[in-house]
C-alpha cells in the first residue's frame, strides 16, 4: 500500500510539472515570437506573417497572431497572408469566415501563385465548404 501511494504521488507531481513546462513553453514561443516581430522591418510583411502562423498553429496567442496577420496584410495583401488569415478564422471556430478567405485568397494570386500553395488552398476550400453544408 505504501509502495503504490509512493507511486501514486510521484506520477502525479510528473502531470503538473509536465501542465506547467507547456504553460512555460507557449509564453516562451510566444516572446521568441515578439522579438522576432520587434527586429522585423516596417515592411517586412513575411515576418508578420510567419509569427502568426507559427503562434496559430501552436494554439498560443491568438489575439497577437490576428495582429501580426493584419499588420502583414496591411503590409502587402497576397495570398500566402489571406491563407494564414484564414487558417486564424479556423482556429477560432469561424469556418465560414475562414472558408470566404481561402477563396478569396485563391482568387487573389491565381496567375502567379505556385502549384503547392495552390493545392494548399484548395484542400482546404474543399474541406470546409464540405463543412459547411
Amino acid at each position: 500500500m505504501k509502495k503504490l501511494f509512493i507511486s501514486l504521488v510521484i506520477a502525479l507531481s510528473s502531470v503538473v510539472s509536465f501542465a506547467s513546462n507547456l504553460e512555460n513553453s507557449s509564453e516562451t514561443n510566444t516572446a521568441k515570437l515578439s522579438e522576432m516581430i520587434a527586429k522585423a522591418d516596417a515592411n517586412d510583411w513575411e515576418t508578420y506573417k510567419k509569427a502568426a502562423l507559427l503562434s496559430i498553429n501552436w494554439n498560443a496567442d491568438l489575439e497577437l497572431a490576428k495582429e501580426w496577420i493584419d499588420t502583414s496584410i496591411s503590409i502587402e495583401e497576397n495570398a500566402e497572408n489571406l491563407e494564414v488569415l484564414g487558417d486564424y478564422y479556423v482556429r477560432v471556430g469561424d469556418t465560414e469566415k475562414g472558408l470566404a478567405t481561402y477563396m478569396k485568397a485563391l482568387s487573389t494570386d491565381i496567375t502567379s501563385i505556385d502549384v503547392k500553395h495552390r493545392d494548399s488552398l484548395q484542400r482546404k476550400i474543399l474541406v470546409y465548404s464540405k463543412l459547411n453544408k
